[in-house]
């Protein structure tokens, strides 16, 4: 399992990585293959930066290991992934070949084209796909890269994909105090949060795993393909 957040050894707050760590298992659950299969750390950040997104520049900053992947550009002191010999250069580590574990690039087609069963009726379908639909976006909210803008475990829990409810056209946003600018807890709030928010946690996980197993993954692995290619 890799998480956006160890990598740069930027841990910013264990409940972010628990909602990202539950992002992965839920993609693997329905795909039957992990999401970021890396070799290495190396091989495992440059698939999250390339299905996802690059950690944002504040939490690069402050990663203790960021010059170990990562480059700061001019002018504007951004960031960019080392390349596989700029990293080999640096560190001295080889790395492997990467290979092609997944035939799509993006979660929303890796779960898209996914294949349905061919015994279903066209309304089976259309539900199944909409069904989908719904679980992309929530994916997409627990595998936010950005510690303090991924979904807390309140939050995932009241996704439509977890409530059963129709995700809106317009797509759905979880009402999030404006106070909340930190994964971080405050020192005098840590204990009983933190052991609250391991039981909101667990129950996301436990539900998470039921809709993700309920969803299909009857037909050919079509989906998926290993080859040597990057």
């Amino acid at each position: 399992m890799c998480s956006s957040d160890l990598i740069p050894n930027n841990t910013s707050g264990e409940r972010s990585i628990d909602l990202w760590s539950l992002g992965c298992i839920a993609a693997e659950l329905f795909l039957g293959l992990p999401l970021f299969p890396g070799s290495s750390e190396y091989d495992q950040m440059r698939r999250i930066v390339k299905m996802r997104d690059l950690p944002p520049p504040a939490m690069l900053r402050r990663g203790k290991s960021t010059h170990k992947f990562f480059i700061r550009t001019a002018p504007f002191f951004d960031y960019r992934l080392k390349t596989a010999s700029e990293f080999t250069a640096a560190t001295g580590i080889e790395l492997a070949p990467p290979k092609r574990y997944l035939k799509h690039d993006t979660i929303a087609d890796l779960v898209a084209f996914y294949p349905y069963k061919r015994t279903w009726s066209a309304e089976e379908v259309a539900a199944e796909r909409s069904s989908r639909d719904s679980y992309v976006h929530f994916l997409h909210g627990l595998l936010t890269v950005s510690p303090t803008r991924r979904w807390t475990a309140d939050e995932a829990l009241l996704h439509p994909f977890i409530t059963g409810e129709p995700l809106p056209s317009n797509g759905w946003k979880p009402a999030r105090s404006k106070s909340k600018k930190s994964a971080r807890p405050k020192k005098s709030d840590e204990a009983k949060p933190l052991a609250q928010s391991d039981k909101t946690t667990a129950a996301t996980s436990t539900t998470v795993a039921t809709a993700a197993t309920t969803a299909t993954t009857a037909g050919t692995d079509d989906n998926t393909k290993t080859d040597t290619s990057s």
